[in-house]
């Protein structure tokens, strides 16, 4: 507490070298070695009395100070006397924390009727007077931050005037600049009466903002142009919680979603704040179509679907068209999708579905490394028990054929390569293929054509 109150800069030092009996201020009791009381009264106290954990204080002055805030006490059960008038506090602990007080000293800091009224109830409650307080003005409105509106009567003076007499509402629309200040009081702390200091309107403000598109889409550069009336403003635009300081502001983006924007402005003593969405939209030109796909299929039944959020769409597959953002492939080939984005522009992109490298089975290759060697008992017995769909003309001969692929997949290798005879299940058969194909390797042999694996 010494060191939390800039103690080196007491009135009267407290010399902590020193046994607590001869500390100045401080009542111990040394039958229950406990702190009774502390009067810290005119010592220049400076700063915030933090939770002390003096579980038997019953009594604490620090009134004359410069204290200016409280912990919210979690330790002082015991205390029924606090007097911490004359200082600058703006806060006071929940009063929960204090259920013993029973005498409450705070007049003459900082605080309003938010902070006071909790204590309402206890019997001895001195709390007049109170430091003015600061008003706040949001655009066109002046605020009164005293806590619980609804009780109270705020009277509005401009350049020494009462100009009105409001009930139960904390702002004040200003329509003209000049010097303003309001008088409250509170029907349930009727000794007290807050002033807000004097507030000098130099002008109206407004964050109100403009783009110069109607509809965004990803990658296209947007100029957002802020409406405030002259160049005194600063200007905090927070677009995706990055920050920007112009007045005007170009920016792009990059991804489709919904954006949050915010800007505020201070111009002299006003504060304004506008909050706007902007949606972008997906573009054409960019990842319109899905990527070219090697599928091993028997039968080719293939769904392909363009990216979402498009105007309009048609794909092109053989002299065929649909206006759909899918399609359903049945064939090998190239396939192109067309499309308009929300902003207009049209692009195209193409896929191409075949049969790749992957779809074939070389007997004894289980790993699919292209060579057949002991690599691929270790994966044969990783694959052992799986099944799928058989090769049609299955062989165990070094050779490519054609395999749909099954389901399982080890360590990134479909269980299709460990069906070595093509059968349509990896048991112990397979170790066949292995031994009779040991140590040959792909690049002695071409990979034979889909339909001549298919149709010899």
């Amino acid at each position: 507490m010494n060191t939390a109150l800039n103690g080196q800069n007491w009135t009267t030092l407290w010399d902590t070298t020193q046994s607590v009996f001869n500390w100045s201020g401080v009542d111990f009791n040394a039958d229950t070695c406990g702190i009774n009381q502390i009067d810290i009264r005119n010592q220049n106290a400076q700063g915030t009395i933090p939770d002390i954990a003096f579980t038997s204080l019953k009594k604490l002055q620090a009134d004359h100070n410069a204290i200016d805030g409280l912990a919210n006490f979690q330790y002082l059960d015991s205390l029924n006397y606090l007097s911490l008038a004359y200082n600058l506090i703006d806060n006071l602990p929940t009063i929960n924390h204090l259920p013993n007080v029973d005498t409450l000293y705070v007049q003459h800091n900082k605080l309003t009727f938010e902070d006071l009224l909790p204590y309402v109830g206890i019997a001895d409650f001195q709390y007049a007077n109170q430091d003015s307080f600061e008003l706040v003005q949001i655009e066109d409105e002046l605020l009164a931050a005293v806590g619980d509106a609804a009780n109270c009567t705020f009277e509005w003076y401009k350049d020494g005037a009462l100009v009105a007499t409001v009930l139960s509402d904390s702002s004040y629309v200003i329509t003209t600049t000049g010097n303003y200040q309001v008088k409250v009081n509170h029907s349930s702390l009727p000794q007290l009466t807050l002033w807000s200091k004097l507030f000098p309107v130099t002008t109206i403000c407004d964050a109100l903002f403009t783009t110069n598109l109607t509809t965004v889409c990803e990658d296209i550069q947007v100029n957002f142009s802020s409406q405030a009336a002259t160049g005194l403003a600063t200007y905090h635009w927070d677009i995706n919680e990055q920050i920007f300081t112009t007045a005007t502001l170009n920016h792009t983006f990059q991804n489709v979603g919904v954006y949050p924007i915010q800007l505020t402005i201070t111009e002299g003593n006003c504060i304004a704040i506008h909050q706007d969405t902007v949606i972008v939209h997906p573009k054409a030109s960019k990842n319109l179509a899905p990527a070219d796909e090697s599928i091993c299929m028997d039968t080719l039944t293939e769904t392909l679907t363009a990216r979402d959020g498009m105007m309009n769409y048609e794909w092109q597959f053989g002299g065929q068209i649909s206006n759909n953002q899918s399609y359903t492939a049945t064939q090998y080939g190239t396939y192109t999708i067309s499309a308009t984005d929300m902003c207009g522009d049209t692009a195209s992109a193409n896929v191409n579905l075949s049969i790749g490298p992957d779809c074939y089975v070389w007997a004894g290759d289980c790993n699919n490394d292209g060579v057949v060697d002991g690599q691929d008992w270790l994966t044969w017995g990783l694959m052992f028990g799986d099944s799928g769909v058989a090769r049609i003309n299955g062989t165990t001969t070094w050779q490519s054929e054609f395999s749909s692929n099954w389901n399982n997949v080890i360590n990134g290798v479909n269980s299709k390569h460990g069906d070595t005879n093509g059968d349509g299940i990896v048991n112990y058969s397979d170790t066949m293929a292995i031994v009779a194909n040991w140590g040959l390797t792909k690049s002695s042999l071409t990979t034979l054509n889909y339909h001549h694996n298919l149709y010899p």
